[in-house]
């Protein structure tokens, strides 16, 4: 698929983000120039057929719940019964289902890899929509056919202002104070809270969402301990060889206290080398087992006979990649696993991660500059991360 062109309309990318990004909502009108979209939405419902495919149909009840939640995967007699307006079929993960279509993703690469989570793809009947709610993500709202009614309010909601909905976060009450009709290659961008509620208005509507990750402090740090836990120090014991007699059996005296604290931090203690290296691994760790790169058996003779035929290596859709160009030693991490580079190495490293498919006579130069780099290649590949695209 062809890379769609972001124009931000008279913005730079530095304005972007400092006027915009997780502050106020911003629409662009004809945001991506050069959009073309093959994708149908009989082929979004035939996805949504599969198993293992993230997909819901969400419908309009007008009950005091407000919506209905339904979760794939459906067949072709769903679709048959559902009514003429009034529900929406979204399916996530599309980048890694329909992997041309990570194409919709490169536009907005100015924001770090770590942050971007996945695209979703959605289809709505006229009058569709998920309710009016609010993400606790950024996102991009990029209309791919027909047209959608966007309304916004400015007015903060409570979790104490939702529907009794167990499934869906519907907002009960909603104060319009903007309302946008996009057409195909408008862009809608929302930070984190803001109340919307898109509505579909042609039996053409598609929309595709670039969502954002936003880890929470909780998630953060229940992965940091659990990493934490790992050190072999951790299964050692509390031990008192100084015990002395107290007057009370029940009392826990204030050494005691200080010497099992002061233990604990330092066996929780950490560098920011120790950090970084497991940060990296923590964002790239697989979200999908299902779909975890199946890793091959090859070697550099095999890399140096697909590279003879004009081939390149691409990264499998389900891979993630992040790079650490640290001075001391610059480290890869792909699917939560670190892999050191040498320094000679680290342009065609950052080759590797700035593409999922890196250009052909890039990649070679760099291998001429550091031919130690096909080891790097080569144990991308045996781990799933890589792998060769399918011959015609």
């Amino acid at each position: 698929m062809h890379v769609p062109a972001l124009d931000l309309q008279g913005l730079s990318e530095e304005e972007f983000l400092r006027d915009y990004w997780q502050k106020r909502p911003c629409l662009i009108r004809g945001g991506l120039k050069g959009l073309q979209i093959e994708l149908t939405p009989e082929e979004l419902a035939g996805l949504a057929c599969e198993e293992g495919v993230p997909a819901r149909i969400i419908e309009e009840t007008g009950d005091e719940a407000g919506w209905s939640v339904r979760h794939g995967p459906f067949t072709e007699a769903d679709f048959a019964a559902l009514p003429e307006r009034d529900w929406t079929l979204l399916v996530t993960d599309m980048e890694k289902l329909l992997p041309e279509l990570a194409a919709l993703i490169e536009p907005f690469r100015f924001i770090p890899d770590w942050r971007i989570d996945d695209l979703m793809v959605s289809y709505a009947a006229p009058g569709g929509s998920v309710g009016p709610h609010t993400d606790a993500y950024d996102v991009f709202l990029v209309q791919l056919r027909g047209r959608r009614e966007w309304r916004i309010s400015e007015r903060h909601h409570g979790r104490e202002e939702l529907r009794p909905n167990p499934d869906l976060q519907i907002l009960a009450h909603f104060e319009e104070s903007e309302c946008w009709t996009v057409a195909p290659g408008d862009i809608l961008y929302l930070p984190p809270g803001v109340p919307h509620w898109g509505i579909g208005l042609d039996d053409a509507c598609m929309t595709a969402s670039v969502g954002f990750r936003a880890p929470s402090w909780g998630e953060l740090a229940s992965g940091l301990f659990e990493h934490l836990l790992e050190r072999p120090q951790m299964e050692c014991r509390y031990s008192d060889p100084d015990l002395e007699l107290r007057d009370h059996p029940a009392a826990i005296l204030p050494q005691e206290i200080g010497r099992m604290r002061q233990k604990l931090e330092q066996m929780l203690s950490f560098d920011d080398r120790e950090f970084a290296l497991w940060l990296g691994g923590w964002l790239t760790r697989p979200t999908q087992p299902m779909e975890e790169p199946l890793p091959v058996e090859t070697s550099i003779e095999d890399i140096m006979d697909h590279l003879r035929r004009g081939q390149v290596p691409e990264r499998n859709p389900w891979a993630r990649m992040l790079l650490l160009p640290d001075d001391r030693q610059p480290v890869l991490f792909a699917n939560g696993e670190r892999v050191d580079v040498p320094k000679a190495c680290l342009p065609l490293a950052e080759c590797l991660a700035a593409r999922h498919r890196p250009e052909r006579e890039t990649l070679l130069t760099r291998l001429e500059q550091a031919p130690e780099g096909l080891e790097l290649i080569l144990a991308l590949l045996r781990r799933g991360v890589l792998e060769w695209p399918d011959e015609d």
